[in-house]
């Protein structure tokens, strides 16, 4: 290689480097537009209102409910997420001796969504888990699977 040709490749090295190692920072991820899809007051949703109360409070915490607490294995019981954002798709799932997804629902206008669920899961404690797919909010609550009496 001719020392022409390797002077030119090591300026174009440093050309390349010099922004990073002069501590510049390079956005690599697009700007997001809209830090809160499908939520009231996002920039490019200008027909909704503001996230929050009215008074600008923040949003009250996501909440579960599971009725019964304790149900029988083939038994049936209702999971009824709150305070999530109206249109949201919620995701349910579980953990404890298994885990896995149960399903999901579209909360309301009211932020709110249930599903019925048939307990097919071994005896055991678990925690029933709704998650809202935009917002990331989450809420769990205790379930106790027993034993189906014979």
């Amino acid at each position: 290689m001719s020392q022409h040709t390797f002077a030119r490749r090591h300026l174009l090295i440093v050309a390349v480097l010099a922004p990073a190692a002069a501590g510049c920072r390079r956005r690599i991820n697009p700007p997001r537009t809209n830090p809160r899809p499908n939520r009231p007051g996002a920039p490019d949703r200008p027909d909704l209102p503001e996230p929050g109360g009215a008074d600008g409070a923040p949003d009250p915490p996501a909440r579960l409910a599971v009725s019964p607490t304790t149900v029988a294995v083939g038994a049936t019981y209702t999971a009824t997420a709150t305070q999530f954002w109206p249109g949201e798709a919620i995701q349910f799932s579980w953990t404890g001796p298994s885990s896995g997804v149960i399903g999901s629902a579209t909360a309301g206008s009211d932020g709110q969504a249930s599903t019925l669920v048939r307990e097919g899961a071994a005896p055991g404690s678990y925690t029933i888990y709704a998650t809202g797919w935009n917002s990331g909010r989450t809420a769990s609550a205790p379930l106790r699977v027993v034993r189906a009496n014979t």
